[in-house]
């Protein structure tokens, strides 16, 4: 008896502990934005001018049409934990957020500190001093951010490219020094009970896959630092990933033999005429398809996104062997066999398809969106928060900042500073975007009110007709 009742609390126990880690999986999962959520994007220089975000906004615009969200780039170049923790009132708790994501830790590691010559105990005691810094303002921020009663999403910082061979010097040991910021973030999530996506285990686990035959691969620029179109959208695969989104645009199943609709997700079909010669229905979807552009393509390689989050599937059983032409809305949209049709095809990728350039409008606002903000607000942001808070200088006074801008550019250059260059680029920037900046932010404004209004699906009518 004292066997059987030993086995039977071990078994409790481990159901226990499976419940317990179910649980604490599910409270740990990053949520889906929702309707009327405000949502911040925190992060340095791979989120003021990355396009992670942007690709998320359009997802969910074309996904969730009637989620009206808006979504806030708070990212500030050469940025730290500690900046963003000293901008956080005018920069991040201005916009209300009820959810924000954070991305920080590429500035914070300290790069220059890292190399294959500084392995000794001092090297190693000032990045780790580094780090122990980055953490604990990482737990300010969560902390400033859950009194005003956010949700936080952790992302785990992307990579230094520390493995491929580049001509760019290698501060080597710098992204295990990033994955230690991550594995800390983790910790404060736990915490919080807070999401954590693990971006650069992702994109570790693909450079390293595909260093294999190739040496010179990666999915970070240059610089090996900030990642190009393709790890921006890795960035956002991650993300999504983690929320669980849907992978079903529509699912059209039809059976023209029997004249019946077998399965309609997310759609509603009316309308059907069919037979084993052919098929005609009215489709209404409550989704448009996610239209990936030519620069981040060649991250579908990469990651399963086409697979997992943009399946937009047709499929038509019983029509007679032989070829078919699919025509939505007039417009002929492909030719398939009677065996592919009966296998499902995903006009997803079709962009020949109304739905499609339908998505391709959304795509054109939401580019504008992002080039306004990430273009031109952000850098008005920049400059207030690296030299106007620092001087007490009111932004809005356009003489005095212009005048503070000036003098520092005048002592970089005096100086010979090797940042004289951006800041140059960044000041006249400034210089011609501020005093428009009323402008820009309504241009901004409107560019998101008009993607609510144009990706709203619209009725189409399918025919698929012998050829």
């Amino acid at each position: 008896m004292k066997v059987v009742s030993k086995t039977r609390g071990l078994i409790v126990l481990g159901l226990l502990a499976v419940l317990c880690a179910t649980t604490a999986a599910r409270e740990h999962k990053p949520p889906q934005f929702q309707d009327g959520d405000s949502v911040c994007i925190v992060g340095d220089s791979i989120t003021h001018g990355g396009k992670y975000q942007k690709f998320l906004y359009l997802f969910y615009a074309t996904r969730f049409p009637d989620r009206k969200l808006r979504m806030y780039n708070c990212g500030v170049s050469g940025d730290t934990a500690n900046g963003a923790c000293a901008r956080f009132e005018w920069d991040i708790l201005s916009h209300k957020p009820t959810v924000a994501t954070i991305l920080l830790g590429m500035n914070d590691v300290g790069r220059s500190l890292y190399g294959k010559d500084k392995t000794d105990e001092a090297s190693k005691k000032r990045q780790k001093g580094n780090i122990d810094r980055h953490v604990e303002k990482m737990k300010e921020l969560a902390e400033k951010l859950k009194k005003a009663k956010c949700e936080i999403i952790f992302l785990t910082p992307t990579i230094y490219e520390q493995v491929a061979e580049m001509p760019t010097p290698n501060n080597f040991g710098c992204n295990d020094g990033l994955e230690t910021c991550g594995e800390e973030a983790k910790k404060i999530a736990k915490k919080h009970r807070a999401g954590v996506v693990d971006v650069h285990a992702l994109m570790n686990e693909i450079s390293a896959k595909h260093q294999k035959d190739d040496p010179t691969f990666t999915i970070v620029g240059k610089d090996r630092v900030h990642p190009g179109d393709v790890g921006h959208f890795v960035v956002a695969y991650a993300i999504l990933k983690a929320q669980d989104v849907p992978s079903c645009v529509a699912t059209m199943s039809i059976n023209a033999a029997k004249g019946k609709v077998v399965e309609q997700a997310n759609c509603r079909i009316t309308d059907l005429d069919a037979s084993a010669e052919g098929v005609g229905f009215t489709c209404l979807a409550s989704a448009l398809p996610y239209p990936v552009a030519d620069r981040e393509r060649p991250a579908l390689d990469l990651v399963p996104f086409m697979q997992e989050m943009n399946q937009e599937r047709l499929i038509v059983t019983g029509l007679s062997p032989g070829q078919y032409e699919v025509v939505i809305d007039d417009t002929s949209v492909g030719e398939y066999s009677a065996d592919e049709l009966k296998a499902g095809i995903n006009l997803a990728a079709n962009p020949k398809t109304p739905q499609y350039q339908q998505a391709m409008e959304v795509h054109a606002l939401n580019e504008k969106r992002h080039s306004l903000e990430s273009g031109r607000l952000r850098t008005i942001a920049a400059m207030r928060h690296w030299t106007f808070s620092k001087l007490g200088i009111d932004p809005d006074d356009f003489e005095a900042a212009k005048e503070a801008l000036e003098k520092k550019l005048a002592k970089m250059k005096e100086s010979n500073s090797k940042y004289y260059k951006y800041h140059k680029g960044q000041t006249e920037r400034f210089l011609k975007y501020k005093p428009q900046e009323k402008e820009i932010t309504k241009d901004w404004q409107d560019a998101m009110a008009a993607m609510c209004d144009v990706n709203k699906p619209k009725p189409h009518r399918f025919v698929i007709k012998r050829k």
